[in-house]
C-alpha cells in the first residue's frame, strides 16, 4: 500500500490530537520534519515537536519533543529541518545533476532514539528504468544501530551498474564519549562533539554491497 512522501504530522502521530490542526509544518517521509518560514521578516518559529527525540539536521542538537511548541531560530540561510530519532538516513553529496550526484560516495546519518537505537534502509537501482523491483535489478540494504554499533545487512544485490561506497558516518544522540572506533574490526579516525553529543567517523570507502560494522567503546 503506497504512502505519500510529503505528509502531515498526524499521519505519523495519529494519537497526538494536537497534530490534527497543524498546517505550518510537514513531514518528508517518516524521518524528516520541515518547518518553513511562511511570513515576511520572520526570525523565529514556534515549532511543534511531537513526543519523541528530534535533532537539528544541520548541527545534531537534540530537542526532546513533549507534544508542545518550542521557539526556535529561523535563519535566512537555511530551512528549519529536523530528524526524528530512531532513523538512519543514507545520503550523498549533491551535484549539479542527479546523474553526477550518483557518482559521489554515500554517507549515513544515524539519529538515535531515547533508547539508543535506530533503523533505516536504502533502495538503489539505475534511477531510470521502470519495473526494477519486479525484475530484481536493484539493491536493498538495511541499517541498524544500537548504543555502541552501526551495522548493515544486504538484503538484495541485483544492480551492479555503479559502485556504492560509504565514506562517512555521523551519529546524533551519542551520550558517552567514545575512546575508540573500529570499522570492520580496524581502527578508524573519529571526532566527538561533546556539547551536542555527535560522533563523526571517517570510513575507508566501505563497499555497501557487503555487510559492514562500525563499533565504538
Amino acid at each position: 500500500m503506497g504512502e505519500t512522501v510529503a505528509r502531515p504530522l498526524f499521519f505519523e502521530f495519529p494519537e497526538d490530537t494536537n497534530t490534527y490542526i497543524i498546517d505550518d509544518q510537514f513531514l518528508w517521509g517518516s524521518a524528516l520534519m520541515i518547518t518553513p518560514v511562511l511570513t515576511k521578516d520572520t526570525t523565529a518559529l514556534n515549532t511543534y515537536f511531537p513526543a519523541c527525540a528530534w535533532y537539528d539536521f544541520y548541527t545534531g542538537l537534540k530537542i526532546t519533543g513533549s507534544g508542545s511548541r518550542i521557539k526556535v531560530n529561523a535563519p535566512m540561510s537555511q530551512i528549519n529541518l529536523y530528524v526524528r530519532g530512531g532513523n538512519i538516513l543514507p545520503m550523498v553529496e549533491p551535484a549539479m545533476t542527479t546523474t553526477e550526484s550518483r557518482k559521489n560516495n554515500f554517507r549515513l546519518l544515524v539519529a538515535l532514539n531515547e533508547t539508543g537505537q535506530a533503523n533505516g534502509g536504502l533502495f538503489w537501482d539505475d534511477g531510470e528504468t521502470i519495473g526494477t523491483h519486479d525484475s530484481g535489478v536493484f539493491n536493498m540494504i538495511m541499517f541498524s544501530a544500537g548504543k555502541n554499533f552501526v551495522s548493515s545487512e544486504v538484503m538484495k544485490a541485483g544492480y551492479t551498474g555503479e559502485k556504492m561506497t560509504l565514506d562517512k558516518l555521523t551519529v546524533y544522540g551519542m551520550l558517552v564519549t567514545p575512546k575508540s572506533v573500529t570499522v570492520n574490526g580496524k581502527g578508524a579516525q573519529f571526532q566527538y562533539n561533546s556539547p551536542v553529543k555527535t560522533l563523526t567517523v571517517s570510513i575507508p570507502l566501505v563497499d555497501l554491497l557487503k555487510p559492514f560494522s562500525v563499533k565504538w567503546m
